[in-house]
């Protein structure tokens, strides 16, 4: 079908421009969700406890049904509150993170159909990795990829489906430098402690309608117990020369150029994003959960989820204002679209959830999702 490559038809030379020609571009690239990896059983974490009822609500609910997520595990300090730019990140470590399965499979659709393993494998060595690497050369001489990201560390509270985020203020930080805690030590903070504690914003996130009801915001410490908690957040860009890189080979019909560059591109912020992941977790001590098998790593193989929003957990697109609202992305040129989508399209953004429970999840029901995976279809 358009836009799918089988390996054996790549080995007897059918460009990707054909297949690029052959459907709409929107169908070659995709955007990868969540789906794949979600889980609709409860979670070895939640067992041995009473679980809720499974009888579905509204899907997407804000509906008061509660999880059995355990509440007010340890929160850590974070090195710094509020947020800080980066754009030193070489290049050539963002390439390091790259899903290259993603990358290959999904952004540029070679797949490997009935072509056995030996011979897809030989396609990679000898055709793929090879355009690759000389691919991900041009972008660093020719600085077509600049990595550039904002992120940070907020306090907040959870308040039934809602996620309050504080204003890191004089009083915060007075409070927080006579309490002394060390970057990755464990937080113990209560807003009681705070005079002046104000709150920013807050999102409202969507409650699970079937199996644990989980919301994120069962996640963070609830304000009716007092504890604060630590929001960390991030958004990642490779820049507006990416676009402009890209649509320039689509108009000058360089199909094949266009699809190689503009999937390194977007598989590139995902793997900026698992740059900065990867640092946030390191600077609150978290990776000592990290598994050392690269595969399980992108597997969740880790202590801390990331989220984005309009993926099943959070669908909603519009909680990317709030989320602008506390890393003022403008700094690094990164804004939003009418839709909410960000730009340039070479971006993403993220909550980071540090519970240990904290993995995908759908807030619909399998119903819900195949109702609308055929209305599109």
């Amino acid at each position: 079908q358009g836009g799918v490559l089988e390996a054996n038809q790549v080995a007897e030379g059918i460009q990707a421009s054909e297949a690029v020609q052959a459907s709409k571009p929107v169908q070659v690239f995709e955007k990868k969700t969540q789906l794949a990896s979600m889980d609709f059983t409860p979670s070895s974490a939640g067992a041995g406890r009473s679980r809720p009822d499974d009888t579905p609500a509204k899907n997407g609910s804000r509906s008061n049904e509660k999880s059995d997520v355990k509440r007010n595990e340890n929160t850590f300090a974070p090195p710094f509150w509020g947020s800080n730019i980066v754009d030193d990140v070489p290049l050539s470590e963002v390439f390091k993170y790259i899903n290259e399965n993603a990358l290959v499979r999904g952004q540029w659709r070679v797949r490997q159909g009935d072509t056995s393993d030996a011979e897809y494998e030989e396609l990679l060595n000898t055709r793929i990795r090879p355009v690759l690497r000389e691919l991900q050369k041009k972008c660093i001489e020719k600085k077509l990829l600049l990595p550039k990201a904002v992120y940070g560390y907020f306090p907040c509270q959870a308040e039934g489906n809602d996620l309050i985020v504080y204003k890191v203020n004089d009083s915060f930080l007075n409070k927080l430098k006579e309490l002394g805690t060390a970057p990755g030590e464990v937080l113990n903070l209560k807003s009681s402690d705070i005079g002046g504690l104000e709150e920013w914003t807050r999102f409202s996130f969507p409650r699970q309608d079937h199996a644990r009801h989980l919301c994120i915001s069962d996640f963070f410490h609830p304000r009716s117990e007092g504890l604060l908690d630590v929001l960390p957040a991030q958004i990642v860009t490779m820049g507006a020369d990416a676009s402009r890189h890209s649509e320039q080979l689509f108009k000058s019909d360089k199909y094949t150029d266009y699809l190689y560059f503009h999937g390194l591109s977007v598989e590139s912020a995902e793997g900026l994003a698992e740059v900065i992941h990867k640092r946030i977790r390191e600077e609150l001590s978290l990776v000592k959960f990290d598994s050392e098998d690269r595969n399980k790593f992108f597997q969740q193989g880790y202590r801390g989820t990331r989220y984005s929003f309009g993926y099943p957990a959070c669908p909603n697109l519009e909680d990317q204002v709030q989320l602008f609202q506390l890393l003022k992305p403008e700094r690094i040129d990164v804004s939003l679209s009418e839709e909410y989508m960000l730009v340039p399209e070479q971006s993403t953004s993220a909550i980071v959830v540090v519970h240990p429970e904290a993995k995908y999840f759908n807030v619909k029901g399998r119903e819900a999702v195949a109702k609308k995976a055929k209305s599109i279809s």
